[in-house]
């Protein structure tokens, strides 16, 4: 049985839609540690970032592994009131609908302060805006993920770290399942 570790590319592209109008920042570098305890392996991955096409579905994705999960941003409560309360609606639950149907595990990234949800002066009723957003995300089987740095650019990067590592593990689980079908991630 082949090693699923030798198999590693040591750079891993993240593609990022091109209409994303203010796209998270990459590092350069991803460090990684795969196992537990006396078992583990600590490795790093370069991060190139392709944000040169219309993604099909979603923001950011793992090349190579857009049917494993994607990430979808949101990055004001102003932009989720465009989204859900307006004639963009019809096209915003196609879209929501393509990136549940595109991936095994779809994200909804909340890249905004949760007081912002509650108190900005440019949405009428902001908690009718979050129950719409709570209710899209049970409806269509969505993932949740609230963060939030504002506009300090290392902060932001850090972001785009945790989205590049989320990421990951969902493309780790499905390379470990090829080699191991009868095995978990966490029994390897």
């Amino acid at each position: 049985m082949a090693n699923p570790y030798i198999q590693l590319q040591p750079t891993i592209t993240m593609l990022v839609d091109k209409r994303e109008k203010r796209p998270l920042p990459f590092p350069e570098v991803m460090p990684w540690v795969f196992g537990r305890g006396r078992h583990k392996i600590e490795r790093l991955f370069r991060i190139a970032v392709d944000s040169s096409q219309n993604l099909d579905a979603g923001d950011y994705v793992l090349k190579g592994y857009e049917h494993v999960a994607r990430v979808e941003r949101k990055g004001a409560i102003s932009e989720l009131m465009q989204n859900l309360f307006t004639a963009d609606r019809g096209r915003q639950e196609r879209s929501l609908k393509k990136l549940v149907e595109s991936c095994t595990t779809p994200y909804l990234l909340l890249d905004m302060h949760p007081r912002e949800c509650m108190t900005d002066p440019y949405v009428k009723n902001p908690r009718e805006v979050m129950c719409e957003v709570y209710r899209l995300c049970a409806w269509r089987g969505l993932r949740l993920i609230w963060l939030h740095v504002g506009n300090d650019v290392t902060a932001r990067k850090n972001v785009g770290l945790q989205v590049a590592s989320l990421l990951w593990e969902h493309a780790w689980e499905t390379i470990v399942k090829k080699q191991h079908p009868s095995k978990g991630v966490s029994n390897v």
